[in-house]
C-alpha cells in the first residue's frame, strides 16, 4: 500500500499525537491513531529568551532531574519523488521549568487560503487545552492525575525515556548520538520516522524526517532554538474562545477546509478514536 501524505495529514499527524497523548497515553496512541492516506507505520509517537547559559552548566542541569526550560521552531517540508520541496507547517515547542508544555502548529503554505492553526498547551497543574488559533475554539479538560514529568523527555537516558524513568513509547530505538546544526543530539527511531533531540537543552526538538516511501519524505528543520523560560502568552487560555470537542477541533483545524468535507471521518482520525477522545473529554468535563 502506498501511503500519500497531504498537508492536512502532515498536520494532523502531529494534533492527533498531541491530543492523544495526555488522553491515552503514548503507548496506547502510537497503536490506535490512524489518519486518513496513512500508511500505519507512518502513525505513531513523538510522543514554542533570554541569555544562553554555558554549555556545562546544562549538563549539570540535564542529570539531576529537572527540566530544562526552552522554545524550539522548526519548519516542517514535504519532499516529491523529484526531491521538490513543499512548505508544510511552522510548529513551536516549548517547555517551562514546571514541566507544562506548547505545542503551536501553523500553516506555512502560501496556497492555503484558510490558514489552520492550532496550540496544545499542557499545564503542569492537570490543565489541558487545545486552542483553535482561528476557528478561535478551545477543548479543555482538567486531569488531576497529571504529571508533567510523564511527558518531558529525560537528557540523561538519551532523550529516550521520560522524567519518571519510563520509555516515550513502545517500539523506539536509539540510533546513537550525531552533531546536528552545532547541538550534540540523540537520534533515536520509530518506525520509519526519526527524531534528533539536543541533549544539552532539555531534549528540545532539532530535526525529524519520516519516509514516506518512493523516494518521498516529510522533513523538520530547526529554524531557532533559545533556552530558558518560554513567553508567558504561549501559556494563555482566551477566555471568549467557544469550548468544543477535541474531534470538533481537529475537525476545524484542516486549515483548508478540505478536511471538513470529510468530517464523518473526523479528519483522519478513525470513529473509534474520536469516540474515545470525546468520550473520555466529557467524563472529564463533568468531574471538573
Amino acid at each position: 500500500m502506498t501511503n500519500k501524505l497531504g498537508k492536512n495529514s502532515l498536520r494532523l499527524l502531529n494534533l492527533a499525537f498531541w491530543v492523544a497523548l495526555p488522553l491515552l497515553g503514548a503507548n496506547l496512541a502510537y497503536k490506535v491513531i490512524s489518519l486518513r492516506n496513512v500508511h500505519a507505520q507512518s502513525t505513531g509517537a513523538v510522543g514554542l529568551h533570554p541569555f544562553l547559559p554555558h554549555a556545562s552548566a546544562h549538563l549539570q542541569a540535564s542529570t539531576d532531574g529537572s527540566v530544562l526550560p526552552f522554545t524550539a521552531v522548526l519548519k516542517q517540508f514535504t519532499y516529491d519523488e523529484h526531491g521538490v520541496a513543499t512548505p508544510a507547517d511552522i510548529q513551536m515547542w516549548a517547555v517551562r521549568s514546571d514541566g507544562s508544555r506548547v505545542l503551536q502548529i501553523e500553516s506555512n503554505d502560501p496556497k492555503d487560503q484558510r490558514p489552520g492553526g492550532t496550540r496544545f498547551v499542557d499545564l503542569s497543574s492537570g490543565e489541558s487545552v487545545k486552542i483553535g488559533l482561528f476557528s478561535e475554539e478551545k477543548s479543555s479538560t482538567i486531569r488531576p492525575d497529571a504529571a508533567s514529568t510523564s511527558w518531558v523527555r529525560d537528557p540523561s537516558s538519551n532523550c529516550m525515556n521520560s522524567l519518571q524513568g519510563r520509555p516515550m513509547t513502545d517500539n523506539q530505538t536509539l540510533v546513537g548520538r550525531e552533531t546536528v546544526d552545532g547541538y550534540d543530539t540523540s537520534e533515536i527511531r520509530l518506525g520509519n520516522m526519526t527524531w534528533w533531540f539536543a541533549v544539552d537543552y532539555g531534549c528540545a526538538p532539532i530535526r525529524f524526517i519520516a519516509d514516506l516511501g518512493e523516494n518521498r519524505r516529510s522533513e523538520q528543520r530547526l529554524v531557532s532554538l533559545i533556552p530558558g523560560e518560554p513567553s508567558a502568552t504561549l501559556f494563555a487560555v482566551p477566555a471568549s474562545f467557544h469550548e468544543v470537542s477535541p474531534s470538533a477541533l481537529l475537525t476545524h483545524a484542516s486549515g483548508s477546509g478540505a478536511c471538513a468535507a470529510g468530517a464523518e471521518s473526523h479528519c483522519g482520525l478513525k470513529p473509534a478514536m474520536a469516540r474515545r477522545l470525546d468520550d473520555t473529554y466529557h467524563a472529564r468535563r463533568a468531574q471538573d
